[in-house]
């Protein structure tokens, strides 16, 4: 009676795997695409550094045009690197006295004219960690060639999700409120997470739930420098929202996106806008030899203009 039994158990699941792949392709099919607002892909030199093979996450960096910084996926020490549009590794900037558990994803956020990095550990493929960690400190400034340097002056946020534990590998700053905004990647609706400033260094944060997404399997996001514009990346898509009349971020999640064209990587888990938000990036895991490139998607300026600059 057990084979039967077990039998069922494997067809179910696949089924219900099989289900909620099928429904996130509906769902997001029905999001209108809008190619006017970027111009086509550009693919740039192959990255140089062979340490960055599993890149998680990106973030334009505030004192360094073209450069992002960029950390791995799970397994790697507690680092980030410099890198700019066109592979080379400027700098890497290691955090004293921190793990790398499950780095997901970072950002920039400028606060009294000094550019802070928040680094996310707040990946949990198992959902079984149920307090997750954002590392904060002011982005340092780096002259001469590649250098290495070394931050011990880190501010610790420390959070809960309000009913469970979850997965996520998307974190954005919004500019103008300094908000932190957590998005979830497992669930059949991605859910919306939202940390008002201030947010405590002593105690531990609980995040409140804001909305869902029309989608699953976000994998990346990140607000424009001036909080005026959002994007938002599952691992075949890019959603593009706007604000309007200084409408919250749980207002503009919960409005309609626009799907913005996207070149299909071998596995794209990171997205940034530039530093002056005129375009943004992508960037992959290495996988099946494939090797790590930056994207580069410039805002087509011509339709901007026609639309009044809502791009």
């Amino acid at each position: 009676m057990k084979k039967p039994l077990f039998f069922f158990t494997v067809v179910l699941s696949v089924f219900t795997a099989s289900s909620l792949a099928e429904y996130a392709i509906i769902e997001t099919a029905s999001v209108r695409m809008d190619s006017s607002l970027f111009l086509p892909f550009q693919a740039l030199p192959l990255l140089k550094d062979d340490e960055i093979d599993e890149a998680s996450g990106i973030a334009a960096s505030r004192y360094h045009k073209d450069a992002f910084w960029v950390h791995n996926d799970s397994g790697d020490k507690p680092r980030l690197f410099l890198v700019n549009k066109y592979g080379h590794t400027l700098a890497v900037l290691e955090l004293e006295g921190l793990g790398a558990r499950d780095w997901e994803d970072v950002a920039i956020n400028v606060e009294n004219d000094i550019p802070y990095i928040y680094v996310a550990e707040i990946g949990d493929n198992r959902g079984q960690y149920q307090d997750k960690y954002i590392y904060r400190f002011p982005e340092p400034s780096l002259d001469g060639d590649e250098i290495k340097i070394v931050i011990s002056d880190i501010d610790t946020i420390q959070f809960a999700y309000p009913v469970k534990a979850r997965d996520a590998e998307s974190l954005m700053v919004d500019p103008i409120t300094k908000d932190i905004v957590i998005i979830s990647k497992r669930e059949k609706f991605s859910k919306i997470f939202e940390l008002k400033y201030p947010y405590s260094k002593e105690e531990i944060n609980v995040l409140v739930e804001i909305g869902e997404l029309p989608f699953r399997n976000t994998v990346a996001g990140d607000i424009s420098p001036d909080g005026q514009k959002v994007l938002v990346k599952t691992y075949d898509e890019v959603f593009f929202w706007r604000r309007q009349n200084g409408e919250s971020i749980a207002e503009l999640l919960t409005k309609a996106s626009v799907r913005v064209p996207y070149q299909r990587e071998p596995q794209g888990e990171a997205i940034a806008w530039s530093r002056e938000g005129d375009a943004f990036y992508t960037l992959s895991e290495e996988r099946n030899g494939v090797p790590a490139r930056f994207y580069e998607y410039k805002k087509n300026l011509e339709s901007c203009q026609e639309l009044n600059n809502q791009c």
